[in-house]
């Protein structure tokens, strides 16, 4: 199968894709070309772009299109500084194919400026007959487009075979042999002279080589593999040995052939035979190319569907040392896919891997530790077992012995088997957490990154880890390298600072000045995924801590996180939100915080964000409202509303929490309770989730707050009923809201009342009396108290000494109090207003 279809091109754009001016005359020639029905290989267009698809694009392409445009003031960006420019000239040279080099046309008066710094054997280019095109002008590209198909049409038929009984035809696999030797150019003139099959190779003389036109270079490598010459003189024994190591040289060729043969052909039955049946070199080569094809999901279940993996498991276990550290990376390879995860992890082969992992040469080691990362990465019984196997220690060891990329690969795998926590016991009692932080001051610009990638992945979830890395000093080096490491490191540091800044006591351990500069300047200036992590440790620095939150404001993260609720992707966003959502629970930045740019990026993502941007947008604009009647004014209603009535779950639990924050300014009541957002309210309380009744209940509960209007409203919609029920069924907080929600909806609406201890409320409440929750116990009185009729109700005796007018603006003063937004216990906030 070849690598990229249809496995033969017309064309081979070949161009420099960093230079913006070569890449627009690229892409514009290869739309004209397939307009005009003609196949292109362009890398942009095809699914691989190793360096063997550009071989093979090169080598089955009638012409290679050289674009060559000058760097444009960008160093490196010109045609002939890239290497990969001169390897497809190259091999376009070795095969004979058609070289067409094109050019601005406002560039025709350099060529010779542009062909100074081309190697010698690149000075053919120069007699090539170049083409200046225009691309602002379309009957002009057009008509020089049109000039290259024409040249390509006539040089293929130049160079089609000459026809007749006795001309002979190369046999392919010779001629695919001398293509993958980088010898097809000779094809043609060999051809001529009969050379068409194997043994008329081995006797090709240098006097015929010369004949053919071979390069110095090529004649080397032709007599390397076939070693060409005069036929030995059979009483000659320095003759008798040139023949023998003729045959052995074309032996060993016709092996290396037949594995790039199968390569090139995805024939992985024939690749898992040869691991099979061949010896010792050959299965070697087999196995690289069964690694070299396990590039995507489809291949590796294939290969392993052909019978791999058990005779790789052979070369691991009884290999020599090439034939182990070779079966280990297919293996690894192989095991990027779940489904042959999951059955790869045998005793067998994990037992051959930790050998290899201790004893094994540099390249073994490093190929064991990649496979036992492929096979622990996201299966924690993977993980269990690679930790029961032995493979802790090793790796161990590799971290703090190995060279630069030994230690790079043992803290990788480390990494990937942290998901399991016997394995992260077992990690932490190896001395791994020592060796990774020494490897976090100590080591290269990679190694540091993924020392805090691991640290990272070991401190995730574990709150006892997080104290163990922090006891092993890891704060230091990590907030070293988030200040002064290359952009990997300071991203990698932030994510594990943050990781470790989860509760209050480590959030001001952690949190310096420095820290924060650093994480601002990393939000401000880094690249995507610098932003997510530096934006994540913000929000998690900021969690729950007055402390703190003022520290990340005061040292100017408020401007850069408004700007990536705008402008980042969407983690970014999300973490962006909530660092800001947090910063707001402290009243002093309120009003800073909620300027214009964040409400109308917050509400514009109500609208078109995703379900999780519009929750957190809701969530955020509740928080930014509580106790602050700016915000309240401020921030729009109605995209609320209609992620109420249009939201998913949590979206709707959201709204429901950020209009109830709204509702503590009496002039958003009315505008807020129309019919469809009661109702909906009310449907909540029937069938929403424990934080949804709640959320509902409260939202109620302030709509009903000194609005007649709605108080009726809402009792029309039915809401006394499931607010009752809630008494009874309700969770602790679901109850206390249920009870807050029953007292607004009667004070000083005497139907509202009626109905509310005609639906046995009373009962209820006093059974709440009794409860062990104070705050709860506190309000259920106050609501009996409201709920006394003095002249007829005589379950509930009176109190002459109670004002009514008092009763009503101390529970407005509770509710007041009382904090709206989904994350705070409100019962303590009654607590401390005492």
């Amino acid at each position: 199968m070849p690598l990229n279809k249809p496995g033969s091109w017309d064309f081979y754009i070949s161009y420099t894709y960093q230079n913006p001016r070569a890449a627009a005359y690229a892409e514009k020639l290869h739309q004209t070309l397939t307009d005009l029905g003609k196949t292109v290989w362009m890398d942009e267009k095809m699914q691989l772009c190793s360096e063997s698809a550009m071989m093979e694009g090169v080598f089955k392409s009638k012409c290679l299109i050289a674009v060559v445009v000058d760097s444009g003031g960008l160093p490196g960006h010109g045609y002939f500084d890239c290497p990969a420019r001169l390897k497809e000239l190259q091999w376009a040279k070795e095969t004979a194919a058609l070289i067409q080099p094109v050019l601005r046309v406002e560039d025709e008066h350099r060529m010779e400026e542009l062909l100074e710094g081309v190697p010698k054997n690149m000075q053919f280019l120069d007699g090539l007959a170049w083409l200046g095109i225009n691309s602002n002008n379309d009957e002009s590209w057009n008509s020089s487009v049109g000039k290259i198909v024409s040249r390509a049409d006539k040089f293929s038929t130049s160079q089609a075979p000459v026809s007749g009984s006795s001309a002979r035809v190369m046999d392919p696999k010779v001629a695919e042999l001398l293509q993958i030797l980088h010898l097809h150019a000779y094809v043609p003139a060999l051809t001529q002279r009969g050379i068409v099959t194997f043994p008329d190779l081995q006797s090709v003389s240098e006097e015929v080589m010369d004949a053919c036109g071979f390069s110095p270079t090529h004649k080397e490598t032709f007599l390397r593999h076939f070693a060409g010459g005069a036929a030995p003189n059979p009483g000659d024994s320095a003759s008798l040995e040139t023949l023998a190591a003729r045959r052995e040289h074309v032996a060993r060729s016709l092996k290396n052939f037949a594995v790039a043969s199968l390569e090139a052909n995805s024939d992985f039955q024939g690749l898992v035979e040869m691991l099979l049946t061949s010896d010792s070199e050959q299965k070697v080569q087999a196995a690289r190319a069964l690694g070299s094809l396990a590039w995507n999901d489809e291949n590796q279940t294939a290969i392993a569907r052909a019978g791999a993996v058990e005779p790789l498991v052979q070369l691991l276990v009884a290999g020599d040392a090439s034939g182990k550290a070779q079966a280990a990376m297919t293996l690894g390879h192989l095991a990027c896919n779940k489904e042959n995860q999951k059955v790869m992890a045998t005793p067998e082969v994990l037992e051959a891997l930790v050998r290899l992992l201790s004893a094994g040469e540099a390249g073994g080691s490093l190929q064991a530790a990649r496979a036992l990362s492929w096979l622990g990465m996201h299966n924690e019984e993977n993980q269990r077992a690679i930790a029961r196997a032995g493979a802790v220690g090793p790796l161990v060891q590799l971290l703090l012995f190995g060279d630069a990329q030994g230690k790079k690969d043992a803290a990788r795998t480390l990494g990937d088997l942290a998901g399991d926590k016997e394995s992260r016991s077992a990690i932490a009692s190896s001395g791994a957490l020592e060796a990774l932080v020494q490897l976090l001051s100590t080591g290269d610009v990679k190694g540091k990154a993924q020392a805090a990638w691991t640290l990272n992945w070991l401190a995730t979830d574990d709150v006892d880890m997080q104290t163990l890395i922090l006891r092993a000093g890891a704060a230091e080096p990590l907030i070293q390298l988030l200040t002064n490491g290359d952009a990997s490191g300071r991203t990698e540091a932030a994510r594990a600072l943050g990781n470790l800044a989860k509760t209050k006591d480590r959030q001001t351990n952690i949190g310096s000045s420095a820290v924060f500069q650093a994480l601002i300047q990393l939000v401000r200036a880094g690249d995507g995924k610098g932003e997510y992590r530096a934006s994540q440790a913000l929000n998690w620095l900021a969690m729950q801590n007055n402390d703190s939150c003022m520290a990340v404001a005061q040292a100017g993260a408020v401007e850069p996180l408004v700007r990536l609720v705008s402008t980042g992707g969407a983690n970014e966003k999300a973490h962006a939100i909530l660092a800001l959502g947090f910063l707001a629970e402290d009243n002093d930045f309120k009003t800073v915080i909620a300027s214009p740019t964040l409400l109308e990026a917050l509400i514009q993502l109500l609208g078109i964000g995703s379900s999780k941007e519009m929750s957190l947008a809701a969530q955020v604009l509740g928080w930014l409202a509580i106790q602050n009647d700016d915000n309240k004014m401020a921030i729009a209603i109605e995209p609320l509303v209609q992620l109420l009535l249009t939201g998913d779950a949590e979206g709707k639990a959201q709204a429901t929490q950020a209009l109830g924050c709204l509702a503590g300014n009496q002039g958003n009541r009315a505008a807020i309770a129309s019919t469809e957002v009661v109702q909906a309210l009310v449907e909540i309380l029937s069938t929403g989730d424990a934080k949804g009744k709640s959320q509902a209940a409260r939202t109620l509960g302030w709509l009903a707050t000194e609005n007649k209007d709605n108080q009726v409203a809402i009792a029309r919609a039915g809401a006394v009923g499931p607010l009752v029920q809630i008494l009874s069924t309700g969770d602790s907080e679901e109850r206390f809201q249920a009870v807050r929600a029953l007292t607004s909806l009667a004070m000083n609406n005497e139907d509202n009342r009626l109905a509310v201890v005609s639906a046995g409320t009373v009962e209820l409440l006093s059974q709440l009396l009794n409860t062990k929750d104070v705050v709860l116990n506190s309000e259920a009185a106050l609501a009996l108290r409201i709920l006394e009729d003095q002249k007829h109700d005589e379950n509930i005796k009176s109190e002459p000494d109670v004002d009514t007018g008092e009763l009503v603006k101390e529970t407005s003063r509770l509710l007041e109090s009382c904090r709206q937004d989904s994350s705070c216990d409100s019962k303590a906030i009654v607590r401390e207003e005492g």
